[in-house]
């Protein structure tokens, strides 16, 4: 659909989908966004803007809110217990990491490898503790 238009359009779509024994029809836009950013941009949206520049913007903004859904997600210490407190404490925890990362490391490694080289810092500093 991208490479079938010269410039910048939203396609108006609709989606079909069966629920609860239920026929629905949603309506959405497909914004076909050519060279801004000197990126093409594709979006599925519910949003109507005359400035077809301001997706970008937007959709970019929310990308970042995205993103930390996902960060914090990899940042969850499973529990099987089932004591509010401890659930809560864990949930901390994780904001804390994810705090961390982003106050000293966001700019310079993944939020994975600053898990992985925090844990591997703790050990080396414990080891040394027992020596």
């Amino acid at each position: 659909m991208l490479e079938s238009t010269n410039k910048s359009v939203i396609i108006e779509h609709e989606i079909k989908y069966n629920a609860n024994f239920t026929k629905n029809k949603a309506k959405t836009g497909i914004a076909l966004i050519k060279n801004i950013f000197d990126y093409e941009w594709v979006f599925a949206t519910n949003i109507l803007l005359k400035d077809i520049k301001r997706y970008v913007s937007i959709y970019r903004k929310r990308w970042n809110i995205e993103t930390m859904f996902r960060v914090h997600d990899e940042a969850r210490i499973k529990t099987k217990s089932k004591v509010p407190i401890v659930r809560l404490f864990y949930f901390i925890i994780g904001i804390l990491l994810v705090f961390l990362w982003n106050l000293y490391h966001k700019e310079k490694v993944t939020f994975k490898l600053f898990v992985i080289q925090f844990f591997e810092d703790r050990k080396i500093i414990s080891s040394s503790k027992t020596a």
